[in-house]
């Protein structure tokens, strides 16, 4: 369901609705998928994985089902007693190197309907997509204009 979806039904149907639907998503799968992909550069993260594991996942750039995709996998390999790293590559998804980063206050804008469901900021990872080259942001070489305008860098 996309964030604007979640909006509506958190503000025309009411918050315990709003809350009963996500935890039902929540129960049955381990964690809701939210896709805003109505702006540029479009994002996805995740609801549910905080209270589990101490923090959400966003992700931007992806195609909302690509970014599910690799999202629920990242839920069952938690799920599942795996770890996962910040600050180093990690080629567990998307069959490329990614990174995850501690996101910083400027999750707030992005991860909204995440802090109103816990009704309090939760912590949020990026993770991080590197460019063409296998090149992240922040290293000698990076292009910024092929990533630089896919991704938002919340850290």
């Amino acid at each position: 369901m996309t964030d604007t979806e979640y909006d509506s039904l958190m503000y025309e149907s009411g918050r315990a609705q709003w809350l009963e639907s996500i935890t039902t998503i929540i129960a049955k799968y381990g964690c809701q998928i939210i896709g805003v992909h109505d702006i540029s550069p479009s994002f996805t993260y995740t609801i549910g994985l905080h209270s589990k594991f101490g923090f959400e996942i966003i992700v931007f750039g992806l195609p909302y089902a690509v970014a599910g995709m690799i999202l629920n996998d990242i839920h069952d390999a938690l799920a599942s007693g795996q770890t996962i790293e910040c600050d180093v590559p990690d080629p567990r998804w998307a069959n490329l190197p990614c990174m995850f980063k501690v996101a910083s206050q400027a999750a707030r804008g992005y991860v909204c309907q995440a802090d109103n469901y816990y009704e309090q900021p939760v912590k949020v990872l990026q993770l991080v997509l590197p460019d063409k080259d296998g090149k992240f942001p922040g290293e000698e070489g990076f292009d910024l204009q092929y990533m630089g305008v896919r991704q938002t860098l919340l850290y």
